[in-house]
Order: C-alpha cells, then sequence, then structure tokens
C-alpha cells in the first residue's frame, strides 16, 4: 500500500527519545511558519480592493441551446421576429425546468476543474516541445496548440477508460480512490494521524512522566499511530489501515489511550466530539499490507514489533536500515496503570449517577 505519510527526515545519530523531539520541534516550527503566514495573507487580502464574485452570466442561455440542439431544433437566433411563436414558449414545450443554482454551480465547478486539467496537460506538453526552441513564432506555436489540444484530449478519455478497467480488479477501487485524492484530501488525511497522536499522547502523559526511555515518548511518534484513508465502499466515510508490525500489547495500549483521551477533556461537548472523532473512522481496512510497504518507525525498540514481522514479512537488508534498538520496553505497566486508572474513573461514574 502507498502510504501517505513517508517516514520523516531522520537526523543521523539519534535514539528514538531524542528523533521524537525533533519531529516535535520541527511540527512546532512548521506550525508557527502556517500561522505566520496566514497572518501576513489575510493582511495582504485586506489590503487589497473587493472584487466581485464570478457572475455565470448567459449560463442558463447556453444550457438551453444545448438542449435545443440534442432536440434537433434550431439555434435561436438573437434577433428573431417572427410572430408566430416565441423560442421561450418553444423551449417550454420540449425543455424541462431550467438548472436549479446548485445544479449549475456543479456543473461550472466540474467544468472549471476540467478545463484546468486540460490546460495543465497542453502547457506541459508545449514546454517540452519548445524546450530545445523557445524563439519559434507565434504561426508555429499555434499549430503546436491545435495538436497538443487533441492529445491532451484524448489522453484524458484513455485516463477514463483505464479507471474503469482499474475497477473492475480485485481491489482496483482501493488503489483508484488513493489515486484520485486531492492534495486538501491528503493533507486532511494527514491531519487525522497527527491529532490522534496529540490526543493519545496527552492522555497518558501525566501517568507515563515517572517512566524513562521510549515508553515516556511512545505515543509521540506519529509512525506509531495508523494511517486513515477514504473507504471507497463507502463515499465520503473512512476507515483505518491497521498496523500489521504493532504487538498486540502496543495495540492494546493505543486503545486504552482512545478510551482515556475524552476523559481528558474538560467539557462535556468536547468529550462527545472527541469520542465521534474516534468513531469516524470506522472499521479497519479488510485489505492486509505488505510489510515492506509499512515499515516501523526507525531505532524503535525491536520489543513493540511482531517477531514474524521481523523473521519473515521484512527483508534483513532493510531490517538493518531501521537501525532498530534492543531497549526493553515495559508495555505491561503502563497498560495496568491505565486500566486501573480508567477502572477507578469508570466507578466513580457509576457511583454518582
Amino acid at each position: 500500500m502507498d502510504q501517505l505519510d513517508n517516514h520523516p527526515e531522520e537526523e543521523p545519530g539519534l535514539n528514538f527519545e531524542q528523533a521524537v523531539a525533533v519531529q516535535i520541534a520541527k511540527e512546532r516550527e512548521a506550525k508557527r511558519r502556517q500561522q505566520q503566514r496566514k497572518t501576513d495573507a489575510e493582511e495582504m487580502r485586506a489590503r487589497k480592493e473587493p472584487t466581485d464574485s464570478l457572475k455565470l452570466v448567459g449560463l442558463t442561455s447556453a444550457v438551453q441551446e444545448w438542449a435545443r440542439a440534442l432536440l434537433g431544433l434550431p439555434r435561436q437566433s438573437s434577433t428573431r421576429s417572427s410572430p408566430n411563436i416565441s423560442a421561450a414558449v418553444l423551449l417550454a414545450r420540449h425543455l424541462p425546468d431550467e438548472p436549479t443554482p446548485e445544479e449549475v454551480e456543479q456543473w461550472a465547478n466540474y467544468s472549471d476543474t476540467r478545463t484546468k486539467y486540460l490546460d495543465f496537460n497542453i502547457q506541459q506538453k508545449m514546454d517540452e516541445h519548445f524546450k530545445n526552441n523557445p524563439s519559434a513564432n507565434e504561426s508555429v506555436k499555434h499549430q503546436m496548440r491545435i495538436m497538443v489540444s487533441k492529445e491532451a484530449v484524448l489522453i484524458v478519455f484513455r485516463d477514463e477508460a483505464k479507471e474503469k478497467k482499474l475497477v473492475s480488479t480485485e481491489g482496483g477501487s482501493d488503489k483508484l480512490v488513493r489515486q484520485k485524492l486531492t492534495e486538501r484530501e491528503k493533507t486532511a488525511l494527514k491531519a487525522i494521524r497527527k491529532k490522534l497522536c496529540e490526543k493519545r499522547a496527552a492522555a497518558v502523559e501525566p501517568y507515563f512522566c515517572h517512566f524513562t526511555g521510549p515508553l515516556k515518548v511512545l505515543l509521540n511518534s506519529q509512525e506509531v499511530h495508523s494511517e486513515t484513508e477514504m473507504d471507497p465502499d463507502k463515499p465520503g466515510k473512512f476507515r483505518k489501515v491497521k498496523l500489521n508490525w504493532r504487538t498486540p500489547q502496543l495495540d492494546e495500549l493505543i486503545k486504552l489511550a482512545d478510551d482515556a483521551a475524552p476523559k481528558r477533556e474538560s467539557t462535556k461537548k468536547q468529550k462527545d466530539r472527541l469520542k465521534e472523532f474516534f468513531q469516524s473512522r470506522g472499521g479497519y481496512s479488510p485489505n492486509v499490507p505488505d510489510p515492506e510497504d509499512q515499515l516501523p518507525p526507525k531505532t524503535l525498540p525491536r520489543c513493540l514489533i511482531k517477531p514474524e514481522i521481523l523473521t519473515e514479512g521484512i527483508d534483513e537488508i532493510t531490517i538493518d536500515s531501521l537501525e532498530l534498538s534492543d531497549t526493553t520496553v515495559d508495555l505491561k505497566s503502563a497498560i495496568d496503570i491505565l486500566k486501573t486508572k480508567l477502572g477507578k474513573s469508570n466507578s466513580m461514574a457509576f457511583s454518582s449517577s
């Protein structure tokens, strides 16, 4: 499976705890820069004069003319003077109601997206053709643009045919969904993983502060948390991608962190929202990713990884590149602490109800 978030750049010579600390520092700096860019953009926008929103003038007429052509009716003249029947009456007899504003907007958005896609491909081909001849005259460029435009349209239809063929194969829907993810959707899926990391780590931090070594920062590493993907069988819904390298104990620890996270929120509204967030990820995907496509974080302790993954799933060269440590992690004690804390919380809630 192609992962949305590959391994981040590792600083050489760092152990797992140090690598996580560097990752957190980089995220904080990126967040600060993002906020600064947002502030600068708002200030720039405030200086500019407001512009009118795009008006789809004449779109209704264009749709009606297109419908006339489908029905074999003559094109409506802008200077029609026939006293027998008006174009509006004639169209009313043969055409459905005018499109709603929502339908018009959807059509315009689709048209705009397709046009931008074609323009991008055309410009890319033009740049390739005139890479070694930038001084070509306008006539040559015009003829080349015509030829390249035809090629771009053919490419679009070929791509659609490939997509239909891909969907007809086993697992094809999943692959197509991943291919079609926009940059905004990819960013949103990464943000889900980041939020999981932050909420789970914050939930266990007060109880793990006395631990030393990897366990203290284990849940602060985003790569320890499973990814979320779009469900091809349920448009607009998510599903989880199980990290098969995690041991059952690590899975149990993360499940307990999920249970504890909403209880750490200050208000009922916040608790409910966080519960909905966890539930919105849906169930696990039935697909089992190849171990080579789902590697554990670098320098992670071996005891947190299933033995069969290291002996059968991943080759020795890849294992060596991960620089896994032999540090012992006391997951059992951490699990017992969370179970105890959740048990006390549950009994208090029961006695007060």
